[in-house]
């Protein structure tokens, strides 16, 4: 509506702009009443004794301390396998960057120049390209 574009709604067609307008104010009357009501509920329940998240009895006791470093250690190698998997196509190149002689941020910058990102979508480092050829 501030672009100071036309338009049409398809399930409103006969909407304009103060019957927007106007749907407007009362989803964000509604919104700020929810946020009341929850806000409410939620102190509501804490006054009442109530716990939230994972600190209740509950969730404390789940796991063993055996089961919990299982889950952690089988987690932990998830990761890797995960990581490894991500950059198999990469290693090659790096390691052969690496062979002829460049340094871990000569090959960073070789990477991101050609294009390559890290998982996440960024641009990369050294401390990352020596972590890859590392793990491998």
């Amino acid at each position: 509506m501030e672009s100071g574009c036309e338009f049409k709604a398809l399930d409103c067609e006969h909407a304009d702009r103060f019957t927007i307008h106007i749907f407007a104010a009362v989803a964000e009357k509604e919104a700020r009443d929810i946020s009341s009501r929850t806000t409410a509920a939620l102190t509501a329940y804490k006054a009442r004794g109530g716990v939230l998240g994972s600190a209740p009895p509950k969730c404390a006791g789940n796991l063993s301390e055996e089961a919990r470093s299982k889950g952690q250690q089988l987690a932990a190698v998830a990761r890797h396998e995960k990581a490894v998997a991500a950059y198999a196509d990469l290693v090659p190149m790096m390691k052969e960057l690496q062979d002829s002689g460049l340094s871990y941020r000569a090959i960073a910058e070789k990477l991101t120049a050609d294009g390559f990102t890290t998982r996440r979508g960024k641009a990369w480092n050294h401390v990352q390209v020596r972590l890859v050829l590392e793990r491998t």
